[in-house]
């Protein structure tokens, strides 16, 4: 039979389908929130699939295109005396330095000497790009971080800023000098990327791919495809099915037939 004659669509095994039109005169099945859950537990080894997939996907690329990053630490300890005996106006004094010599870290003196010290050809830029100074709350401790991709410059960076601004703050400023309160150790691991959690976010990316997907289908999908949905959404009993060839083979030897018989009777 003609695309004319027969607008059905044919499944795989050859079950018509046939779409649903409502009340409005609009092809659709409002979606049941129960067979949608029932689906999604049905398609479970999909949405593993897929979580798998999109695990082993991110896997792969922090392993090759992240470069490792690596953080050493070292902190100085703002004083502004001397003495044993430290009053509330000195301890001020001291907070406000703390603030100061966060600035200071800023000034390409600085930098220079430091990079100087270590013979770095880097710009003042970049390595201010990977040293971080802050002060913890309540404290007159500065902590010095410096990321690098190479764990030993890490480590020689952090320890050269903090020897340098133990000589470089009392200078520019003409007050006491910091104490260097702990070097740097060298990192023995990278503080990034985080596989374990680059994985995680793989394996929920890709649950939710397949998941949405699934939803996308299921409420896109108005056919009806089996006698169970032709009771269910069509309120009518089914008298007996057919199968179909996926060619329309069938109908057309139907089509055929009836021509010959028709001319046959016109003879």
């Amino acid at each position: 039979m003609s695309e004319e004659k027969y607008q059905g669509s044919i499944l795989p095994e050859g079950d018509v389908v046939v779409p649903i039109i409502d009340e409005e005169g609009q092809p659709g099945i409002a979606p049941n929130l129960v067979e949608l859950l029932i689906k999604l537990v049905e398609k479970w080894y999909w949405i593993a699939l897929s979580a798998i997939i999109c695990t082993i996907a991110v896997i792969v690329f922090t392993n090759q295109f992240i470069t490792p990053k690596y953080v050493a630490t070292s902190k100085i300890y703002v004083a502004n005396s001397k003495d044993s005996v430290i009053d509330v106006s000195a301890l001020q004094l001291a907070n406000y330095l703390t603030n100061d010599y966060l600035q200071i870290f800023d000034n390409w003196e600085m930098h220079e000497q430091v990079l100087q010290k270590l013979g770095l050809d880097y710009s003042y830029k970049k390595i201010s790009d990977m040293v971080s100074v802050s002060n913890p709350q309540s404290t007159r401790v500065l902590v010095i971080r410096c990321t690098s991709s190479d764990a030993l410059e890490a480590q020689r960076i952090a320890n050269a800023y903090a020897e340098v601004a133990v000589d470089f703050f009392p200078d520019k400023m003409d007050t006491s000098s910091p104490k260097l309160f702990e070097k740097a150790l060298l990192p023995t691991s990278p503080a990034s990327p985080n596989r374990s959690r680059n994985a995680l976010i793989g394996f929920l990316a890709g649950a939710f791919i397949a998941i949405a997907a699934l939803v996308f289908h299921f409420v896109t999908d108005d056919y009806v495809r089996t006698e169970d949905d032709v009771e269910r959404y069509l309120k009518l009993p089914t008298l007996g099915t057919m199968m179909l060839q996926k060619d329309d083979k069938l109908f057309d030897q139907v089509d055929e037939d009836y021509d010959v018989e028709a001319m046959r009777r016109r003879k």
